[in-house]
């Protein structure tokens, strides 16, 4: 993603389409970006937050789809080469597989000119992208010990079936439910603790 004055949109997507057209790949930056991965996957196991979410999400989907890690694991993460990366570019780079997204100013009209122009090299054809089957687990517990004085709770719905239209509906019922400092239970967080 790209943030940009609008007089700058031209140049700012160039060089977007550019990154995403023709790859480098180095090894260099594969092995820096290992490295940053695994300092993530570290600080995200000391985190009450992130590791309820991820027993959260393992409990619902076992270990599979939406139930695996999404920067991976230590050990998986220590295995990927470029040859694998540039397969998948390979495999899954193109129109038909790619959703781009802008918010601007911009008249769609001169949007459409300059998409055309920076993305028109898209090949047209991939390999298509199946739509992940999402059976949730049967009934099942879990549970993460910390050692620390507080306790975390991550509450969460899975709903296979939802359309596009009921998403913001359910994200204003989360955030008043408790999950921002507008929720009717920040009150309470703040004065009972």
């Amino acid at each position: 993603s790209i943030t940009c004055l609008s007089e700058n949109f031209p140049h700012a997507l160039s060089l977007v389409a550019r990154s995403m057209l023709y790859p480098a790949f180095p090894e260099t930056e594969l092995s820096k970006l290992m490295t940053e991965v695994e300092g993530v996957l570290k600080t995200e196991s000391d985190s009450q937050v992130d590791a309820s979410r991820k027993l959260f999400r393992k409990t619902i989907y076992g270990n599979r789809g939406y139930g695996m890690p999404l920067l991976g694991t230590t050990e998986t993460i220590s295995k990927i080469t470029i040859a694998q990366i540039k397969e998948q570019y390979r495999r899954l780079m193109s129109g038909p597989n790619m959703i781009i997204a802008i918010a601007t100013d911009i008249s769609p009209a001169d949007l459409v000119v300059d998409l055309e122009n920076e993305f028109g090299a898209l090949p047209g054809q991939s390999v298509a992208i199946n739509i992940p089957n999402i059976t949730p687990e049967k009934e099942r517990e879990g549970f993460i010990s910390f050692d620390r004085n507080q306790s975390f709770i991550h509450l969460g719905y899975p709903l296979p079936h939802l359309q596009a239209e009921e998403i913001p509906a359910i994200m204003i019922l989360n955030e008043i439910m408790g999950a921002n400092v507008g929720s009717r239970l920040w009150y309470l967080r703040q004065k009972e603790k």
